[in-house]
Order: C-alpha cells, then structure tokens, then sequence
C-alpha cells in the first residue's frame, strides 16, 4: 500500500470547496471523503522515505505545521 500526505482535513463541505478550487491546479492533490471528514492528500509514495523527502519539501513550499504521513 502507498504512502501519502495528508495536508488538510475538515468536515465543513464549504471549507473543503475553497481548498478544492485552489489546489486542484496541482496534480499530485487529491480529496477524499471519510466520513465525517473531508481529506486532503498529497502524492502517492511506495516507500515511507521517499513520503518522508517530500513531506519536508511540501511543508516548506505550502507553509503547512500540521501535515503527516497516512498509509
């Protein structure tokens, strides 16, 4: 099973409407719904190191404190 990185998540549908229109410009994005909550990911990764790397690089670039590594 991949690796990848949760950046966001929510369970207000307006809130993740304005997240959606705004990062789907990036194709490593995507929203899946869980219910109750609304998640945002980013990337796909085979290993957690290379999930890891990236997860570093994206912080840094979107500014976030709370993103992690999801299985």
């Amino acid at each position: 099973r991949a690796y990848r990185i949760q950046i966001f998540a929510t369970q207000n549908k307006d809130s993740i409407h304005q997240y959606e229109k705004a990062l789907m410009k990036n194709k490593n994005i995507s929203i899946k719904y869980q219910k109750p909550w609304y998640r945002v990911y980013y990337g796909n990764y085979k290993s957690h190191r290379s999930a890891q790397q990236a997860l570093l690089k994206v912080k840094k670039q979107l500014q976030l404190t709370n993103a992690f590594i999801q299985k």
